[in-house]
C-alpha cells in the first residue's frame, strides 16, 4: 500500500479505549486468544489503572478517515496503529534506565506505509526523552526485517511462561 500522507501520532486518550473503538480493534489483530473477552472488560477500570501507571506510555497513529478509502462512515481521526513503551529503571549500569517496546501493531489495511515505523520511531524517542541506554523487544520471526529496518538487531532469546 502506498504511504499515508497525514499520520499523526499521539499518547493514548480514555476516549480511545471502548469495547467497539478502533484503539481495541487494532490491538485485537495482535492475539486472537481471546479478543479481550470485551463483554467481560470493564474498559473505564482498566484505563483508570492504566492512567495511574508512571512508567508506561502507549500511542496511537491516527489518519484522516478520507484517507483510510473506506466506506465505513468516520467521524473523526481513525486509529490505524499503536505500540507501548515500559520505561524501567535498573539496578545495573549505576541504575540504567531501559525502554521495553510491545504491542506495536498497524492496522492490517494499511501496513506497509510506513506508520509502524514511524510508531517505532516516535516511542524510540520517549526513551531518548527517559534518558534510556537501550530499546528492547521481543518479536515474532516474520517480523524481525522489520525491526531490523528500524534499527533493532538480534540481541539473544525470548523465553516466556504462560501463567493462565
Amino acid at each position: 500500500m502506498e504511504g499515508v500522507k497525514q499520520v499523526h501520532i499521539r499518547k493514548l486518550q480514555k476516549e480511545d479505549v471502548s469495547p467497539h473503538g478502533d484503539f481495541i480493534r487494532i490491538l485485537e489483530q495482535l492475539s486472537a486468544s481471546d479478543n479481550f473477552k470485551r463483554a467481560a472488560c470493564n474498559y473505564s477500570t482498566l484505563w483508570d489503572q492504566y492512567a495511574r501507571q508512571t512508567h508506561t506510555h502507549v500511542v496511537v497513529a491516527l489518519v484522516d478517515p478520507i484517507e483510510m478509502l473506506s466506506s465505513r462512515p468516520w467521524n473523526d481521526r481513525v486509529v490505524i496503529g499503536t505500540g507501548s513503551i515500559f520505561i524501567e529503571q535498573k539496578f545495573l549500569r549505576a541504575g540504567g534506565i531501559v525502554g521495553h517496546l510491545e504491542d506495536i501493531v498497524v492496522d492490517k489495511t494499511t501496513r506497509l506505509s510506513g506508520v509502524g515505523r514511524m510508531i517505532v520511531n516516535h516511542l524510540v524517542e520517549i526513551a531518548k526523552d527517559n534518558s534510556c541506554y537501550k530499546v528492547i523487544l521481543n518479536c515474532s520471526d516474520h517480523n524481525v526485517d522489520f525491526y531490523n529496518k528500524c534499527g533493532f538487531r538480534w540481541s539473544g532469546n525470548e523465553m516466556r511462561v504462560n501463567l493462565d
